[in-house]
């Protein structure tokens, strides 16, 4: 199992339904499905632990990778996820223009200000998150993950 499935499996431990739409891996996290009502916050909480493990997996090697995360409405069914709006593809968007770091859109940023730490990236309208509170509570599947990839 690589290093991205086992950070998505973090995600689905958080009550995110994972899908896939061409290079991407999109974590989709909302009230009926996570049965918490602050899903931002969360996302942006998971978001963060599946930054630290793919930076450890990266390290040493030439892998790239970006995070990207918005806020919106989707339509869930058994089978898939349909964006209302432009939810998904601002993410992947969002994703696309990360350089191993999370960016998250103004809406989402604005929802959990106080909560996080970000600095508003020059000239566009999203933020580069840097910090989230609360690491400890990940540091045991951060430990667990780096161990079982024999870094």
């Amino acid at each position: 199992t690589s290093a991205i499935d086992k950070a998505l499996i973090y995600a689905k431990s958080k009550g995110a339904r994972i899908q896939s739409d061409g290079h991407h891996k999109i974590a989709i996290f909302s009230q009926s499905l996570t049965k918490q009502p602050n899903n931002e916050l969360l996302s942006v909480q998971v978001a963060h632990v599946l930054k630290e493990s793919l930076d450890s997996f990266a390290k040493d090697k030439n892998v790239s990778f970006g995070i990207g995360i918005a806020s919106g409405e989707v339509m869930l069914d058994k089978e898939s996820v349909n964006s209302i709006g432009t939810v998904i593809p601002q993410s992947k968007k969002l994703a696309n223009l990360a350089k191993k770091e999370i960016l998250a859109s103004d809406t989402l940023f604005k929802k959990v200000v106080g909560s996080i730490k970000g600095e508003k990236v020059r000239g566009t309208d999203h933020w580069r998150i840097t910090g989230v509170p609360q690491r400890e509570q990940h540091k045991s599947f951060i430990d667990s993950f780096l161990k079982r990839e024999k870094f």
